[in-house]
């Protein structure tokens, strides 16, 4: 099994395999961050001129109400100057300007203290919605005293109109309110304010139509950082924006809780638990500031599912694209395995073992050529090897033939007189190769030695 699996890895379409798939997964990585970083930016774009026009379009909306309620209001003290010596037809003004006006919740003409002697002290006709019908009533009285209330004293101090910051109208309509009041002249000396309620739910409603990601929310501060709308309906009126920047220790929100106080325009990008990009743009009639906070996960919700999604089908094609390859490179390379087989049969001997064939494949094709000459190179070098050697075997015999029969023809015996002690005769015949040209003898004639070279 082991030797198998090494056989395995180390195979060279195994090895072909696994660097076209390395090549293929790098390029595919890098193109996968490429068009992950292009989309990403694109998004962020996208998304953040898709926050800032949302916001821009519903504080346009807001603007637009809050300057037709202004226009009202100024349109119809006409008619209380026209009518100030009908003190009881005020109530008719306040009614009209409800019934014109959808947006505006209550109305008053709160007049300067005992302007009409048979009033008393305290007049300020007064009508405000509940359920469908509008309501009049007399707003003055010793426990209701408006001659001290912000939205009677600020515009009569700073003498121009004013819109208050959001309270609780106690004794009046009992609800959460922004009142727009508007000085009214006669003879260049006030003599009354005329106001327009807005509820702060209408304003609520406006600022959380904001729907930008699924888990996005939006807020509104007034001049002071006060939260006017939030999450958290506790904070509301009684909370500022500048303790959640003190409690979180984050320079960021509390610079951006000074841009939106200033009135800025901008985007800033602070982490809290998470990432988050909080837009924010001013109400300019007011002075507000609203903003949209929008969670990083959700603006770039799709792009990570379209990241995990190119990452489910590149995982399995890489797995396909592995296995296409290796199987075709295999096949491919099969015809090697074969030449590596009659190579072998080659090797042992066997010159006509029969090679593969592959007319498809040009590289094998000349492969085959090569070990079809070297397969005829070898058998004949062989034939000839055996012809070259039978040869020299035969002439090695000869040789050796005629070694013999010369060694034979010359004395071997020493030393060759051994009845004579006055003779001491040694000899050896060494030839140069196998057979040499030379022979020697000796003998003893009439008491004479001879010897023959």
């Amino acid at each position: 099994m082991k030797d198998s699996r090494k056989r395995l890895l180390s195979s060279l379409s195994t090895r072909l395999s696994l660097f076209i798939l390395a090549v293929t997964t790098t390029l595919m990585i890098v193109i996968v961050a490429l068009n992950y970083r292009s989309s990403r930016y694109l998004v962020e774009k996208e998304s953040i001129e898709h926050a800032q026009s949302v916001l821009d379009n519903t504080i346009l909306r807001i603007d637009n109400v809050l300057n037709s309620v202004e226009t009202a209001v100024q349109h119809i003290s006409l008619m209380v100057t026209d009518n100030i010596d009908n003190p009881d037809y005020m109530y008719e003004v306040t009614r009209l300007l409800l019934e014109k006006n959808s947006y505006i919740s209550g109305s008053a003409i709160a007049f300067v203290p005992s302007f009409y002697e048979e009033k008393g002290l305290f007049y300020s006709p007064f009508s405000y919605r509940e359920n469908d019908n509008i309501i009049n009533k007399q707003l003055g009285n010793q426990d209701y005293d408006y001659h001290y209330m912000d939205w009677y004293q600020i515009p009569k101090l700073l003498d121009k109109p004013y819109w208050s910051e959001p309270y609780f109208d106690q004794g009046g309509a009992d609800i959460i309110m922004t009142t727009y009041s508007y000085p009214l002249y006669n003879d260049g000396k006030l003599f009354a304010i005329i106001t327009a309620d807005i509820s702060l739910e209408w304003f609520t409603e406006q600022v959380n139509s904001i729907k930008t990601y699924p888990n996005s929310y939006n807020l509104m501060i007034g001049r002071g950082g006060t939260y006017l709308v939030n999450k958290d309906t506790k904070a509301i009126l009684n909370k500022t924006m500048f303790e959640d920047a003190m409690a979180s220790d984050d320079d960021v929100i509390s610079k951006t809780a000074h841009d939106m106080v200033d009135g800025k325009h901008g985007m800033a990008e602070y982490y809290q638990g998470e990432r988050s990009y909080l837009f924010y743009a001013p109400v300019h009639a007011t002075g507000w500031s609203v903003a949209v906070n929008c969670m990083h996960s959700d603006i770039f919700a799709k792009v990570e599912d379209m990241s995990d999604r190119v990452m489910m089908v590149a995982l399995p094609g890489l797995l396909l694209l592995l296995i296409l390859c290796y199987s075709l490179i295999k096949y491919t390379m099969r015809p090697l395995t074969e030449f590596a087989q009659s190579a072998l049969e080659i090797a042992k001997g066997n010159f006509n073992a029969r090679l593969p064939r592959n007319k498809s494949n040009y590289e094998m094709r000349t492969l085959h050529n090569s070990f079809s000459h070297m397969q005829r190179s070898l058998h004949n070098y062989i034939n000839e090897l055996q012809i070259t050697t039978a040869n020299k075997e035969r002439i090695e015999s000869e040789l050796r033939i005629a070694r013999d029969i010369q060694m034979g023809m010359v004395p071997k015996i020493f030393p060759p007189f051994p009845e004579r002690d006055d003779i001491d005769l040694y000899a050896k015949l060494i030839p140069a190769k196998e057979v040499g040209g030379d022979l020697y003898d000796f003998f003893i004639e009439n008491n004479k030695l001879y010897i023959i070279i």
